[in-house]
C-alpha cells in the first residue's frame, strides 16, 4: 500500500453516459495504491454496479464524485451524488429462481456489493447521497 490515508477523487460530471472511464480511473488508481488483485477487483466491479444502476435507474445522471482512499490495509470507496433519496443498503436481496428459464436479467448487482464489500454503508446528507464501501486485501 502507498503512504496511509492516501486519498484521490473522480469526478463525473452531469450529463454523463459512459462509466468506462471512471471503471479505468478506479482500477488504476486501486492499483496504484499497492491494493492487492482482489481489492481491484471487487473496487471495480462494484463501482460499476453502482454506477450502472445510478444510471439506469436515476431520474437524470447527476454530478458524481468518486473518492477512493487506502488506509490501514483497507480500500475504501465513496460515491458521492446529488439526487433522490435511495439507501441502497436497505434494498431486497435478489432471490433466486428454482428454474433457468424463469430467470430475468439483472437484479442482482447490490447483492454482489454486499457479497464483495466487507463494508458497504449510506448517509444522506445536505441533498447528497453518500455510498461507501471498504475493501481488505
Amino acid at each position: 500500500m502507498t503512504s496511509p490515508d492516501t486519498k484521490r477523487r473522480f469526478v463525473l460530471p452531469s450529463g454523463w453516459q459512459d462509466i468506462e472511464g471512471a471503471l479505468a480511473w478506479v482500477e488504476a488508481t486501486a492499483r496504484e495504491m499497492g491494493g492487492s488483485e482482489r481489492q481491484q477487483f471487487r473496487t471495480k466491479l462494484c463501482s460499476e454496479e453502482l454506477l450502472t444502476n445510478l444510471l439506469r435507474h436515476g431520474k437524470s445522471a447527476p454530478t458524481v464524485a468518486l473518492t477512493l482512499q487506502e488506509g490501514a490495509s483497507r480500500l475504501t470507496l465513496t460515491i458521492e451524488y446529488g439526487g433522490a433519496f435511495f439507501d441502497p443498503t436497505q434494498a431486497p436481496e435478489g432471490q433466486p429462481h428454482e428454474e433457468l428459464n424463469d430467470a430475468q436479467p439483472g437484479g442482482w448487482g447490490l447483492t454482489l456489493i454486499r457479497r464483495f464489500a466487507e463494508d458497504f454503508t449510506y448517509q444522506h446528507s445536505r441533498s447528497r447521497n453518500l455510498v461507501q464501501l471498504s475493501f481488505l486485501p
